[in-house]
């Protein structure tokens, strides 16, 4: 099953909708996101250009153009990468470089919440004169989505619905996510 977010949402609520007749409840929602979704996403999320201060006097921008998931590889370490291609820009030093990065799944909890995102493992810039550098720990992480309280209205009632990220992992031709779905009635503690 391929399904954008939003759909996924819309899924999710109408799945709820339904499980909301016997509440307290819970589910579970697995989602696979292949690499054309995923493009799509990341379009949406990864920010345009990334300010870099060099030095405290020295600012350079990093422009992301044309990011593309070309693939996925479950066997490289922090769990699988998410294969991708982009041309990276920077007009304070007029480079234009197409370069091939990984991005890895980070998936944690904080204040009993689920926080994903991911992160360039690998994104090599090749510097003439110097070298090839490893810039990825200079580019942001990329939040996903991971937990989301909404409340909707059924026949029998206000209901809370709790969508909540617990697992991912990078398959061969998909990223694979589990969710957790808890309904409860308005008035009744949070999930």
């Amino acid at each position: 099953m391929t399904l954008r977010y939003p759909v996924v949402l819309a899924g999710v609520l109408v799945l709820a909708a339904g499980v909301a007749a016997a509440p307290p409840t819970s589910a579970g929602v697995d989602l696979e996101v292949d690499a054309t979704t995923l493009t799509e996403l990341l379009a949406t999320m990864v920010p345009e250009s990334i300010a870099l201060d060099l030095t405290a006097e020295s600012r350079v921008t990093l422009r992301i153009e044309d990011l593309k998931v070309t693939g996925f590889d479950p066997a490289a370490e922090n769990g699988g990468h998410v294969l991708a291609s982009l041309r990276l820009e920077s007009p304070e030093m007029g480079l234009t470089v197409p370069l091939k990065p990984r991005l890895s799944l980070h998936l944690s909890e904080k204040d009993g919440k689920s926080i994903c995102n991911l992160r360039f493992e690998k994104v090599v810039l090749p510097i003439p004169l110097s070298g090839p550098i490893d810039i990825a720990g200079l580019l942001p992480a990329i939040p996903v989505p991971a937990d989301q309280i909404n409340t909707i209205e059924t026949a029998r009632g206000f209901f809370h619905v709790r969508v909540r990220l617990v697992e991912t992992r990078v398959g061969r031709s998909a990223l694979h996510f589990g969710f957790d779905v808890d309904v409860s009635p308005v008035g009744a503690a949070r999930p």
